[in-house]
């Protein structure tokens, strides 16, 4: 695969809390709700605890602010709907017109990149070289809105950046579309 491709869309990951939770007080609530989902690097259990670059960050929020993080795992679509039902209170995540639909945007937590990888051989250098092409990416992300089937691609949902890649090897699609840390990661793994 190619990651320095030229095809990358810069984004950047946000935390979002619920319009819910900012009608509570610190000193009313006991646990905060934070959506999470098995997506390593970000989250994943070990031993039973919700760890990971998001995890992380999720928990120390909740200490920061005198509260018990309660993880409510789910995949992406559920973390959206639990938003927007009012039974979870923040969600990290890739701003998106999804997420900003749920919650209220807090700011940038930090920056990641969008790659699509190929197998050796196969490089896409831009949206055109993509249509008609299968790109797997995470089910109901959202990494760069021109890739997508108005504009002739294909997409191809997963649940694991690791389903991605496997799809990807099978020859199921052509290329895979996701964050510069999480694939790279995944495929180190």
């Amino acid at each position: 695969f190619d990651v320095e491709n030229p095809l990358l869309k810069k984004g950047f990951l946000y935390f979002f809390f619920s319009a819910s939770f900012l009608l509570i007080s610190v000193a009313q609530a006991k646990d905060l709700r934070i959506v999470t989902f098995d997506l390593p690097p970000y989250w994943y259990q070990d031993e039973g605890k919700t760890i990971g670059l998001c995890g992380d960050i999720g928990n120390a929020i909740a200490e920061e602010a005198g509260l018990v993080a309660k993880n409510i795992e789910g995949r992406l679509h559920r973390g959206f709907e639990e938003m927007k039902m009012g039974r979870a209170d923040m969600f990290i995540l890739l701003a998106s017109p999804e997420a900003e639909a749920v919650g209220i945007n807090m700011g940038l937590l930090f920056h990641e990149e969008s790659i699509v990888i190929s197998l050796a051989g196969k490089e896409y250098f831009s949206l055109e070289d993509l249509v008609g092409k299968k790109v797997a990416s995470i089910r109901g992300a959202r990494y760069d809105a021109r890739i997508s089937k108005e504009n002739g691609v294909i997409p191809c949902p997963a649940k694991t950046y690791l389903q991605c890649l496997k799809m990807l090897m099978g020859g199921r699609v052509d290329a895979v579309l996701g964050p510069r840390l999480g694939l790279i990661y995944t495929m180190n793994e």
